[in-house]
Parts: structure tokens; C-alpha cells; sequence
């Protein structure tokens, strides 16, 4: 499994083969089918604990009542998730036919993350909407904000997005001000806006 995950780094899932996974790990084939029965046997085991160790380490969340805290510690939890696994994560996101055991899992994993979003919006703003549904709508929207963003910073490596925000530090307080603009109406407090003081200038006052 350790040897996948390196090789999920260097290669798309569809290039690896079963024989480049046991060469990595120093073993023959034969004993890769004692434990496994497939390539996607082995990968949505690789891929299980990923996800799980996520959702271990976001039900951790320290107890804030700031806003702003809770949505920039979601952040910075799925850029730490893009940024140690981009190779896992683009299996993850991809879905064409190779991909297609693993986008269950993905979309069950949005679809948790959605409703613990859509379920702390209703909470700060109940009865704007008239059902869950547009809450998780919302939630929706603004993750998949997140999610193009760091897939094309972390897994395509977009040099544009690098140059603009080096570190995953960088980059969490880069999407927790857009999300908070788009919750709030309102920039964050002005020393969150750190190198980006901008947004104070961006349709909004300051």
C-alpha cells in the first residue's frame, strides 16, 4: 500500500501496473495476491484510509464559536488533504471509466462535508431558506469552489496559483477569505487579510 502511494504520486492510476506496484515494494506478484485481488482492490484500501484519517482528523476540530475559525480550520484541512495526497486525490477527483470504483467515495465524502457545511450555515442563518436543500446547495457551491481550485494547485500544478500563493498556508487563508465574503458581505478582520489587502478594495467596504 505504501508503495501505491508513491507511485500514485509519479503516474496516473490507469499507467500503473500491478508489477510496477510490487517492484516498488520489493515483493513478487504472488504475494501481492495473498493480501489483494486487484489493482482497484489495493487502491480503494489505499484510498479508504486516506479518507478516513480525514474525517478523524476534521471531527477534531477545536471547539471555537468564531466563524472565521471554523471555516478557515475546514480549510486548511482540504488543502493539507490536496497537498500530502495529489496523486490519491487526483484518482479521487478524476471519473472517467478507469476512476469510475473510486468516485463513490468521493462523492460520499462530499457529500458529509457538504452537510456539516450546510448544517453551521443554518445555524448562524435559520429560516433564510425555506429547506435544507438550498443550505446544501450552498455548501455545495462553495466547496466546489475549493475543490477546482486546489486540484488544479495541487494535482496540475498550476504555476500561476504557486507563484500566488506559495504555501498551504497561503492558500487556506486565500479560499477562508473568499468564503467568508461570500457568507458575510464582509471582509475578514484586517490582520487575517495579512498579504492579501486587497480584498479591501474588491466591491466591498472596507
Amino acid at each position: 500500500m505504501a508503495a501505491l502511494t508513491v507511485l500514485l504520486q509519479e503516474r496516473a492510476f490507469h499507467e500503473i501496473r500491478l508489477e510496477d506496484i510490487t517492484h516498488e515494494a520489493g515483493v513478487r506478484v504472488s504475494l501481492f495476491y495473498h493480501y489483494f485481488q486487484s489493482k482497484v482492490d489495493i487502491t480503494h484500501e489505499v484510498l479508504s484510509e486516506l479518507l478516513e484519517s480525514f474525517r478523524e482528523q476534521v471531527a477534531d476540530r477545536p471547539k471555537d464559536n468564531s466563524p472565521l475559525s471554523a471555516i478557515h480550520f475546514a480549510n486548511q484541512q482540504m488543502v493539507a488533504l490536496y497537498a500530502s495526497n495529489p496523486g490519491a486525490m487526483r484518482c479521487l477527483v478524476e471519473v472517467h471509466d478507469g476512476m469510475a470504483p473510486f468516485a463513490p467515495m468521493w462523492r460520499q465524502l462530499t457529500l458529509e462535508w457538504n452537510k456539516r457545511i450546510a448544517a453551521s450555515i443554518r445555524r448562524q442563518f435559520p429560516d433564510i431558506f425555506p429547506d435544507q436543500a438550498t443550505y446544501l446547495s450552498l455548501a455545495y457551491a462553495l466547496a466546489g469552489t475549493a475543490d477546482n481550485f486546489l486540484f488544479e494547485y495541487f494535482v496540475l500544478k498550476n504555476e500561476t496559483l504557486r507563484d500566488a500563493h506559495p504555501t498551504p498556508e497561503d492558500v487556506a487563508r486565500f479560499l477562508t477569505i473568499l468564503w467568508f465574503r461570500a457568507l458575510y458581505l464582509e471582509n475578514p478582520p484586517a490582520d487575517f487579510l495579512g498579504p492579501l489587502p486587497g480584498f479591501k478594495r474588491l466591491g466591498l467596504k472596507a
